[in-house]
């Protein structure tokens, strides 16, 4: 049979490294975002801007991809946050688990 090992100071670099993961993402996002604002439209006001924008289906093109995409990457940093909150409970809990063993042996 396999052997199952934790530790808490593992769960807590792995929480350190997955927010390290989410500010990454973020960072990202927020600097692709402010650069994309900055140079403003790069398509014009006639149909085929507007087919570029709004694409053929009237909201299949570039202004509900980047809209998905921002939406997805942002989920994705909620997650890691999440991911990162879950392994810092789980060091707590660990901790806990292992005073109370601790103290059931005094």
């Amino acid at each position: 049979m396999g052997k199952f090992e934790y530790d808490a100071d593992n769960f807590r670099a792995a929480a350190n490294k997955s927010r390290s993961v989410r500010d990454q993402v973020t960072d990202i996002l927020t600097t692709l975002n402010s650069s994309l604002n900055a140079r403003g439209n790069a398509w014009g006001s006639d149909k085929l801007g507007d087919s570029f924008y709004n694409g053929p289906g009237g909201d299949d093109g570039y202004g509900s991809s980047r809209t998905n995409v921002t939406t997805n990457v942002e989920t994705l940093a909620t997650s890691m946050n999440d991911f990162a909150d879950g392994q810092t409970e789980s060091a707590a809990y660990i901790d806990k688990m292992e005073q109370g063993n601790r103290d059931g042996l005094k």
